[in-house]
C-alpha cells in the first residue's frame, strides 16, 4: 500500500488507516448486499463451569464487575 497526501490537516495516511478504510467499505458493501463476505460459525460449549473458571482466574462475581468499570 502507498501513503497518500490528503487535505485533512494530516500530511500522510498510514497503511493501517488505508486498510481500515478499505475494510469499512467492504463491510458497507456487504450490508448493502453488493458483496458476499466469508462467514464462520463458532460452536461454544453449552455446559460451562463458570465457578471453576472464576476459581482458576481467582476472580469472584464482584471482582468481575469492578474490572469492567476500570
Amino acid at each position: 500500500m502507498r501513503v497518500l497526501k490528503v487535505k485533512t490537516g494530516m500530511k500522510k495516511r498510514t497503511k493501517l488507516g488505508l486498510e481500515l478504510e478499505e475494510s469499512a467499505k467492504e463491510i458497507l458493501s456487504h450490508i448493502k448486499g453488493e458483496k458476499k463476505l466469508v462467514t464462520r460459525r463458532v460452536a461454544l460449549p453449552i455446559d460451562m463451569d463458570v465457578m471453576r473458571i472464576r476459581e482458576e482466574a481467582r476472580m469472584s462475581q464482584a471482582d468481575e464487575g469492578n474490572k469492567s468499570t476500570k
